[in-house]
């Protein structure tokens, strides 16, 4: 590319929230824009619900792994079935395996969801701008909080909230400069080795203390949730968080069985929509037409 390609600067974006009448928009059209609105903000709440469905069940199989369907492909697929469309056939494995996954959890979900017949029609166009917002969630909440909660569990499994509890009881005197010279030794000084330790891939060729090697053995199952040949950017594990937060989506699980197992309070490791005010929708040319026009 050449300097001026380098510098050209790209047109600055306004979005207006104005009546849809300053706009042209033809009142006989009002109903069913809204009902589009009412439709798709109801069926992308329930695409979350079924998403955290499959997953919860789906990842009790001791073979399940969640890099074969944390795409935004597959969340179109979910959204789709929620849909009332015809399937196209001719499809590749991969999408194959997400149908045959969806379908198997699908009839237990409206059942427990109360679900009736789909209000959307043929909405493959909206399942794809939407599925794009359900995988932005899901890669948000690992960016924002797998590190934090990672550095959590270190904390609590060498017990740092109890000794620093401990402290705060213990008179100033000798017993409390000798609880606080064991609290350096047991639980900081092993913490401060662990975190420093688990940001490395091959962390396990660090030499820690009994305490910290203790420590990583039981959380082997969240810092080791990937293939033997996965590598992080730059060897960091939490800069890879950043970098490629959908890799972990793996770990994410795990740590939120680990917390759930030691009584930690627990965490949104699926998230979903809370909201039943209609959302934001994006309407393009050809949902303009089959949504909305001739739907």
């Amino acid at each position: 590319m050449d300097d001026a390609g380098d510098l050209e600067e790209k047109p600055e974006r306004h979005v207006n929230k104005v009546p849809l009448q300053t706009v042209g928009w033809k009142p006989e059209f009002f109903e069913q824009l809204q009902k589009h609105v009412v439709d798709v903000n109801q069926t992308t709440t329930h695409a979350y619900l079924l998403a955290k469905w499959i997953f919860i069940h789906e990842a009790r199989k001791a073979n399940f792994c969640f890099d074969k369907f944390f795409c935004q492909n597959f969340f179109a697929e979910v959204f789709c079935h929620l849909c009332n469309r015809k399937e196209r056939s001719g499809v590749q494995d991969t999408t194959k395996l997400w149908r045959r996954t969806i379908k198997r959890h699908l009839d237990s979900f409206r059942r427990a969801a109360g679900i009736g017949d789909p209000a959307l029609q043929s909405a493959t166009q909206v399942a794809v701008r939407e599925a794009q917002q359900m995988i932005t969630a899901y890669e948000n909440n690992i960016t924002q909080h797998l590190g934090d909660y990672i550095r959590r569990a270190v904390n609590c499994a060498l017990g740092k909230s109890e000794w620093a509890k401990r402290l705060k009881e213990t008179p100033k005197g000798t017993a409390h400069d000798e609880l606080q010279r064991r609290f350096k030794d047991e639980a900081l000084q092993p913490s401060r080795e662990v975190k420093k330790a688990i940001e490395l891939r091959n962390y396990k060729d660090v030499d820690l203390c009994e305490r910290g090697q203790a420590v990583v053995e039981e959380l082997a199952p969240v810092l080791d949730a990937f293939g033997d040949d996965y590598t992080f950017e730059n060897n960091d594990r939490f800069r890879d968080i950043k970098k490629n937060p959908g890799k972990h989506m793996q770990s994410f699980y795990e740590l939120s069985r680990y917390f759930e197992r030691k009584n930690i309070s627990d965490f949104t490791c699926f998230p979903v929509r809370t909201s039943f005010v209609p959302a934001h929708t994006t309407i393009n040319r050809d949902i303009l037409r089959s949504q909305i026009i001739a739907p």
